[in-house]
């Protein structure tokens, strides 16, 4: 296979001479240059974003998923204050649940199992849903932008 891609290309140059790389960029004007510069600067910061959100997105993934193995058991005895000392637990913060539980299980924690404290927990969950979602959706207007504008700067050049 790797002989076949190999033969391929051989031809390809035969078939084409001066269409590398190197040649194309020896005989590009400034405004050329320019353009692929622009796009390869795009192309790293997509890159960077991209692996950034993976690892975060896979360490939020795996902290929460381990919170949930370690907080159930206090849930399901229905202790509230040791459920919220666990979330609060240097271990569990870049988890997206460990931020949910936090919020929710201070509001039960300090105001009990009534009416208005689980309203208020309901309240505090929404929040720290919002603030999450937030921190996960970090880096998306760098591709938004890339995304939108990367077709229009090749169509330039």
């Amino acid at each position: 296979m790797l002989l076949l891609l190999l033969e391929s290309l051989a031809r390809a140059e035969e078939a084409a001479p001066g269409f590398s790389f190197g040649e194309m960029w020896a005989h590009a004007g400034f405004i050329a240059r320019g353009v692929i510069i622009t796009l390869v600067l795009m192309m790293i910061f997509t890159l960077l974003v991209v692996v950034e959100r993976l690892i975060a997105f896979s360490r939020a993934r795996r902290q929460s998923m381990r919170l949930r193995n370690e907080i159930i058991g206090a849930l399901q005895q229905g202790d509230v204050a040791a459920a919220h000392r666990i979330s609060q637990d240097d271990q569990f913060k870049s988890g997206y649940l460990a931020g949910l539980l936090r919020a929710g299980l201070r509001e039960m924690d300090e105001g009990g199992l009534d009416k208005f404290a689980l309203d208020n927990s309901r309240r505090a969950v929404n929040k720290a849903h919002a603030e999450e979602l937030a921190k996960l959706q970090r880096g998306m207007p760098v591709l938004a932008t890339v995304a939108s504008t990367a077709p229009f700067v090749g169509l330039f050049g």
